[in-house]
């Protein structure tokens, strides 16, 4: 079945509104939960790092959430997907140091029909 783009809209928001929802409890493990245990967070920019799994996006998460702003703005500006809503991919922007950085997630559909974030992008 082909997704429609309210649906694909929905998906994402609903997504986005739990995610950003954990980051304001600053609570590395919720957020940790949000990701699959393959996936894979990526920070590109002039210095570029990698962390893979979810034991290492936990260690990450811990050092961002400790200096996490909850009052940082952070907005979805596209949502995609591929046509069996396998996966659903986000774009946005979010606010940090009063700089506004892209970001982009992939979220893969799940057998239980929810979807976790395979992949995380995010520019510093």
């Amino acid at each position: 079945m082909v997704l429609s783009q309210a649906q694909i809209d929905e998906i994402a928001s609903n997504f986005h509104e739990k995610f950003v929802k954990f980051l304001a409890l600053r609570d590395p493990l919720k957020v940790a939960a949000c990701y699959e245990p393959n996936a894979v967070l990526i920070q590109s920019g002039q210095e570029t790092k990698v962390w893979f799994g979810r034991e290492q996006i936990t260690q990450m998460l811990k050092l961002f959430l400790a200096n996490y702003n909850p009052n940082a703005g952070d907005k979805l500006t596209q949502s995609l997907a591929t046509p069996n809503g396998e996966y659903v991919i986000l774009q946005g922007i979010c606010e940090e140091g009063g700089n506004w950085k892209p970001y982009e997630v992939v979220l893969r559909k799940q057998s239980d029909g929810s979807y976790l974030i395979t992949r995380d992008e995010f520019k510093v």
